[in-house]
């Protein structure tokens, strides 16, 4: 994958990934889509702080209570 795309060329690049089931591949991919699912809950949503920022209406109705 590293020496499909050159910084510089335009070119458009298509890559597969063939996974056969159980097997290592499988289950690093699934943990792998399960690290970016955490880093999207968790570190996208965290302000210059570091503290995580309110999402919702309903968050902010409630803190007024």
């Amino acid at each position: 994958m590293s020496r499909a795309h050159r910084i510089g060329l335009p070119d458009i690049v298509d890559i597969y990934h063939f996974v056969t089931r159980k097997s290592v591949e499988k289950d690093i991919l699934e943990r792998a889509k399960k690290k970016m699912v955490l880093d999207h809950l968790v570190i996208q949503n965290l302000n210059a702080e570091g503290r995580l920022e309110k999402e919702t209406k309903r968050d902010s109705t409630f803190d007024k209570f």
